[in-house]
């Protein structure tokens, strides 16, 4: 038994130009795939495709990726929890790399206790992923990551 591919790319005699053609497959069959590629592409975008992690509460984009000279911005935490800071440094370093990533935890001032939560949250997650880091100007709340 043979099996095709019900759509493909062909290129046309009359005029030069590859178009996508479905060949063998009624005017229904074609409507229906498609829709379910519309469908698929519809899940993708609402469910799985996302530029950035939710912004917290009452800040900006560029608030939180400040920009810099160099054109790498630095990642500002304040105000995060820490599954939300724990977001957005993986996605901070998937997106620049770590050898130039540089990410401000604050130093805890106005966490519960003044004890520092996302310094240790961005500490613990680099140790995990195998990255070093440095205080910036010996500053502990703004952190210098490589790999």
């Amino acid at each position: 038994m043979q099996r095709y591919w019900p759509c493909r790319v062909v290129q046309c005699n009359s005029n030069s130009k590859t178009v996508f053609a479905c060949v063998n497959k009624t005017r229904e069959e074609v409507k229906m795939i498609i829709l379910l590629l519309v469908i698929a592409a519809v899940i993708y975008l609402l469910f799985f495709w996302r530029s950035h992690p939710a912004l917290p509460e009452g800040r900006e984009l560029h608030q939180v990726m400040k920009n810099t000279a160099n054109g790498i911005p630095i990642l500002d935490l304040h105000g995060m929890g820490a599954q939300q800071a724990l977001q957005w440094t993986e996605y901070y370093i998937r997106k620049y790399g770590a050898g130039a990533a540089r990410i401000i935890t604050g130093r805890g001032l106005h966490s519960q206790g003044g004890k520092p939560v996302l310094r240790k949250v961005v500490m613990d997650f680099c140790v995990r992923k195998g990255y070093h880091f440095d205080f910036v100007g010996g500053n502990e709340g703004f952190l210098k990551v490589r790999s």
